[in-house]
């Protein structure tokens, strides 16, 4: 999609901001980068919390006002919230060098966290260290869509990491059994972890749950839940039929 790109990273800029072309003219309106952001992942943003200036520009630097006859040419109207959300579609969001590599920064590192949670090395079971994740991921030559749900882009990026290295996204069941003492207590977080599939509050008012999550997590959950229960909790690994 057109409007799904940055600003070419030699061009410097001084302030976020909206552009837009077309009928040969330009129109820009400055915005607040993390809000335009989620609205193109596909967040439910409103508008007047994107925008951060009070008029549409044709030239924001030299403090130029989009002239009414232009706005009702191209956009044929001259309401700022629908003339902003065809700009948001179809336009192009420019950012600041500083907040271009902090978004990218930190999109890379979620998705590598991800990948570190969902995925497992076949071979063994268990996930990949991050760090491995890293170097697979430089040696694949992968490029993150800066305007595309760090979620969205794991099964892509998963397909191209298995020439490098066995990956595989998989999830598991587990039987957790939590005696009565801890069971209000850790219920919360055993539903944190993933979904529970079943549950079932025993007479003697012990827990019984079955829970799904991504095959990664399996260390931390055993890990966490037997510090919190003082290894009184027992987990099983429940076989698909």
């Amino acid at each position: 999609m057109k409007g799904n790109k940055l600003i070419d990273d030699h061009i410097q800029i001084s302030v976020n901001l909206l552009r837009f072309k077309s009928h040969g003219k330009i129109f820009e309106i400055a915005v607040d980068p993390d809000k335009a952001v989620a609205y193109r992942e596909g967040d439910q943003v409103d508008l007047e919390e994107i925008i951060t200036s009070d008029s549409i520009f044709e030239d924001m630097k030299k403090g130029l006002v989009a002239k009414k006859e232009d706005l009702l040419e191209v956009f044929e109207s001259t309401d700022t919230n629908k003339i902003v959300a065809l700009m948001l579609e179809k336009g192009e969001l420019q950012f600041t060098q500083k907040y271009r590599s902090a978004l990218r920064e930190k999109k890379f590192n979620k998705i590598v966290n991800l990948i570190h949670v969902n995925a497992i090395d076949p071979k063994t079971g268990f996930p990949h260290p991050e760090k491995r994740i890293i170097s697979a991921m430089e040696e694949a030559k992968i490029k993150i869509n800066d305007f595309k749900k760090p979620q969205d882009q794991i099964k892509e990026i998963v397909d191209k990491l298995r020439p490098i290295i066995p990956i595989s996204i998989e999830t598991i069941k587990l039987n957790v059994h939590v005696p009565a003492e801890h069971s209000s207590r850790l219920y919360g977080k055993i539903s944190g972890f993933g979904k529970l599939s079943k549950e079932q509050w025993l007479s003697d008012g012990s827990l019984s749950v079955d829970l799904d999550l991504p095959a990664g997590l399996r260390e931390q959950v055993v890990s966490e839940l037997a510090n919190d229960s003082h290894g009184s909790v027992i987990i099983e690994v429940k076989k698909e039929k």
